[in-house]
């Protein structure tokens, strides 16, 4: 007996949404594997990740409801009944493999992550609609990874501002192929996981002629050993690296996010005391008598109302003062402006230069109220990265370009801002979006009085790229930072940023120093990170964490001394230290090489699968369907005429 129509489509349904829960419990599995070092698991995972979404689209290609075209006018829409409820089973299946990767979005804004979940899940089940369109019309299989990879780059870096994290090429950090990103970007890296995934799936199901199968390995293989046949345009190997060492000592502190969103003066007074602390110990001489060149606080760790001089000089002016207590008891008036007065005269004395993440406040005013508090205004506000350093006249800070998308903006909202706050207040009360974007991509130079050049007087001082926080996320923001018309412009990435936003989640921190390991191939650049409750680390610019020309080592304040806790090594990279405070002691060895092809070029495989994805969506809705095929009529046999 036939299947009804209605069974019909419940099995679908029913085979979608199980599809989309198989996915959703692959995709943590996955990047858990990817940041943990286990690249075989990472590409069991992939494979999962790419072929699930293309066998729910091939339930929803099937049984057509009807053979009219798509746009005959009574049944315009009836040829996406089918493809379209495959693809929100689909989706529906997904939404709890985005709940667990985001599970600390919990506790900083429910409606905020309810809304991510089911957006990204959307996307999901635009591949299987688009796919099940496609094969409608008799699309060729080899066309999957271009339109995979094409959705991937609208969701990361175009609609909405772009979410950039988990996908497909993000999980291949630790395979043969990694190395592509230096040419084509972690895009190029997308396009060889899902070309390999959809070659291993056409062997499985024995769909692919051994030719294609032949193709597929030929392009794993070339991009696994292109970039070292171009080493001199790509990111430089260990044998190639220059001995111009750069040292950096990184402040790990330790601040949860709640408490530092209401971060009482006594606590940020009893913080910026430790921190100072091990900042002197911080600068002292290492084993071997080398001082650092350069000491990290992470991102707007500085507890003062601004760093900038402007706003400094505004507030001495106004002669705030905070009531506080001593350890001893005693009561303690603290001016406003004893914070920044209290670095510098520490970077005085260290003679180390401070980058510290703090906020700058343009055009800072502040008028006294009849009740006795203070009205603050400011024309700007950025989340910036300040340099501190007494052989520098004037003031050098980095003001934070690429904003987070709903974290410190709402996208396309953000021009009318009582509407912005409007729903600023209903998803996450207490929280504001003031930030401006900064205005120049120019990366700061150290002064040529620092430990470094003093040994090497002949040598320059290193150029510091400076993305902070999400910015590394980016690719195009981390390269606008560090190339400018083709040519390379920094020495070094120090990503500054704010971890306490994950809480308990160390598995969101693995991600984001994925992230980080990823720009670093694509640039040709080593990184040092300063991560408040971690993951502060040394990058070197093949990816590597901590090891090969990157090292560095771990110590803890007890008492009034640092004690070595050994080399910072161990699952990616020292998880153990993650929520902990004390000092990460980088070493990384300077590029000089002019840098990759995609530093030079940019992201090139992503907008040309962008608009091949674009393109198969509109030949999806609206191209001629491909019609099955049919046998031509048999006759019945007959029999030869035969004499009587």
């Amino acid at each position: 007996m036939q299947p009804t129509p209605a069974r019909s489509t419940r099995a679908t349904a029913l085979w979608c949404l199980a599809l989309g829960l198989l996915w959703a419990a692959a995709l943590p599995g996955t990047f858990d594997a990817a940041t943990l070092g286990n690249p075989l698991a990472a590409l069991a995972g992939s494979l999962a990740l790419v072929a699930l979404p293309l066998v729910a689209g091939s339930f929803g290609a099937s049984n057509p409801i009807s053979a009219a075209p798509p746009l005959a006018p009574r049944r315009r829409l009836a040829h996406l009944r089918r493809p379209l409820l495959a693809a929100l089973a689909f989706a529906l299946g997904t939404i709890p493999g985005w709940c667990i990767v985001h599970a600390f979005m919990w506790a900083v804004t429910i409606p905020g992550m309810i809304g991510l979940q089911f957006y990204l899940a959307l996307w999901q089940g635009l591949i299987v609609l688009l796919w099940a369109l496609l094969l409608r019309r008799g699309t060729l299989a080899a066309l999957a990874p271009v339109l995979i990879v094409g959705l991937e780059y609208l969701r990361t870096e175009v609609v909405l501002g772009g979410y950039p994290w988990y996908t497909l090429g993000q999980a291949s950090i630790d395979q043969p192929w990694a190395r592509f990103a230096a040419i084509a970007g972690v895009s190029g890296v997308s396009l060889i996981t899902c070309a390999l995934c959809v070659t291993l799936v056409g062997i499985i199901t024995r769909q692919f002629r051994w030719r294609a199968i032949a193709v597929g390995v030929a392009i794993v293989v070339l991009a696994s050993i292109l970039p070292a046949l171009l080493t001199t345009a790509t990111a430089p190997t260990s044998a190639t690296a220059p001995a111009r060492t750069f040292t950096v000592a990184v402040i790990q502190t330790n601040l949860p996010q709640n408490n530092k969103i209401s971060w009482p003066q006594q606590q940020r007074y009893e913080a910026m005391a430790r921190w100072l602390q091990l900042t002197r110990l911080a600068a002292a001489p290492g084993s071997q008598g080398q001082r650092p060149d350069l000491i990290l606080w992470p991102e707007t760790m500085f507890p003062g109302l601004a760093l900038n001089s402007e706003a400094i000089a505004v507030i001495d002016q106004a002669k705030l003062a905070y009531t506080l207590k001593e350890p001893d008891g005693r009561e303690l008036q603290l001016g406003a402006g004893a914070y920044a007065r209290a670095l510098q005269d520490v970077q005085a004395q260290i003679q180390v230069p401070i980058l510290v993440g703090a906020i700058a406040l343009d055009g800072l005013k502040l008028k006294p109220k009849d009740d006795g508090s203070i009205d603050v205004s400011f024309d700007a506000k950025f989340n910036s990265a300040v340099l501190i350093d007494q052989h520098d006249a004037q003031q050098r800070r980095y003001d934070k370009i690429e904003l987070t998308p709903f974290g410190e903006y709402i996208p396309f909202v953000w021009r009318f801002k009582s509407i912005e706050q409007a729903l600023m207040n209903f998803a996450a009360p207490g929280m504001g979006f003031d930030l401006a974007r900064g205005r120049s991509p120019q990366p700061l130079t150290l002064s040529t009085a620092t430990p470094a050049s003093a040994a090497t007087p002949n040598v320059p001082a290193p150029r510091l790229a400076v993305p902070i926080c999400y910015e590394v996320s980016f690719p195009a923001a981390s390269r606008r930072l560090s190339y400018a018309r083709g040519t390379r412009t920094a020495d070094v990435l120090l990503n500054l940023s704010n971890d306490g936003w994950f809480g308990d989640s160390d598995f969101s921190r693995r991600i984001h120093t994925l992230m980080a390991r990823w720009r670093c191939i694509e640039l040709g650049l080593p990184m040092v990170r300063a991560v408040n409750t971690g993951q502060s680390c040394a990058i070197d610019a093949l990816g590597n964490v901590n090891t090969g020309s990157a090292k560095a080592a771990w110590a803890e304040l007890s008492g009034n001394t640092l004690i070595p806790a050994g080399p910072a090594v161990g699952g990616i990279v020292g998880s153990e230290l993650f929520r902990r405070e004390g000092v990460v002691i980088a070493q990384i060895l300077l590029p000089e090489s002019s840098g990759t092809l995609f530093g030079k070029a940019g992201d090139v495989i992503g907008p040309l699968c962008a608009a091949a994805a674009v393109v198969m969506a509109i030949l999806g809705l609206l191209g001629p369907r491909a019609r099955a095929p049919t046998r031509a009529p048999t006759r019945a046999p007959t029999r030869a005429p035969t004499r009587s």
